[in-house]
């Protein structure tokens, strides 16, 4: 059995990305060195090591506009949180990363984000606001192309831990 921060750090695959022009090629090893050393401490158990990591990395893909890199290295970002119990912080982020993605009209990432933020209610044991979240992530997630598949898949997973921390096994199923 898994922990639960480690569930949340693999609810979607890595998105595969374009190869960086050469301009930006040494920005982008930096943000993938980030988020590569954030994964890496996660699944080590260093938590501290892996919140930083993976905010110095979800602000570096934010300056530079990368919203896939963003979302992926939000995952980890919510995981360390929710390991250390610090999830203030994550709550902000991904709050922040929501509005970014509303502005843009990224519906695939905005369900990305509602996600996070349902696996950061349960994890402050309040499974009715992870609940609440599951229309508004059905309909951004509807339509939303190569993402579909992984993001309903991701909201099931929600929904189910957020039943079964309600204790309502039947709706779980």
């Amino acid at each position: 059995l898994k922990p639960s921060w480690l569930k949340v750090a693999q609810l979607w695959p890595t998105p595969a990305t374009e190869p960086p022009s050469r301009s930006s090629a040494q920005a982008a090893a930096a943000m993938s060195s980030s988020y590569e050393a954030a994964k890496k401490a996660l699944e080590s158990g260093d938590m501290d090591t892996a919140l930083a990591k993976a905010s110095e990395a979800v602000s570096s893909f934010k300056s530079s506009g990368d919203t896939e890199g963003m979302e992926k290295a939000m995952k980890p970002l919510v995981a360390a949180s929710i390991a250390t119990d610090k999830t203030e912080e994550a709550k902000s982020k991904v709050k922040e990363l929501l509005a970014y993605f509303k502005d843009n009209n990224q519906k695939a990432s905005q369900a990305g984000m509602l996600i996070l933020q349902g696996e950061l209610s349960c994890a402050e044991k309040d499974p009715e606001a992870a609940l609440d979240l599951v229309s508004v992530i059905e309909g951004l997630v509807t339509g939303s192309g190569a993402k579909e598949q992984d993001l309903s898949q991701a909201l099931l997973s929600l929904q189910v831990n957020a039943n079964l921390l309600k204790g309502d096994a039947s709706a779980a199923m």
